[in-house]
């Protein structure tokens, strides 16, 4: 079976109530892998700095089971569990995805020379 990591960045950009913004950066690092038939595995090691001087960074690990119910719809379900900040310990975590476009489609090869037009 394949494996297939990919890393994630976000910027969070929040509103601080005494004026002006506060941001934090959102990394993730993910594997997954399948398994047998639609089942297969995923983890995940993500953490987000801190915000401003009153809210700690935190950082977890996920690790989850998937089903592939169809090319578009994925089911997960697995756990969370805290490395550091002030997050749960632990924590039960559900969820599916489902793709709403295909905006990565292949497109068709070009015909060729040799092709017969009608």
């Amino acid at each position: 079976g394949k494996h297939h990591f990919d890393f994630n960045t976000a910027l969070i950009v929040m509103g601080n109530p005494h004026g002006g913004f506060d941001h934090d950066v959102l990394n993730a690092l993910a594997w997954s892998h399948p398994v047998r038939g639609k089942w297969g595995v995923t983890a995940e090691f993500s953490g987000v700095t801190s915000p401003n001087a009153f809210t700690s960074a935190a950082a977890q690990f996920l690790a989850a089971a998937t089903y592939t119910a169809r090319p578009r719809l994925v089911f997960d379900c697995g756990m969370a569990a805290r490395i550091t900040g002030d997050i749960p310990d632990a924590t039960l975590i559900a969820g599916f995805t489902y793709t709403i476009a295909g905006l990565y489609r292949s497109h068709p090869k070009p015909a060729e020379a040799s092709s017969h037009r009608p």
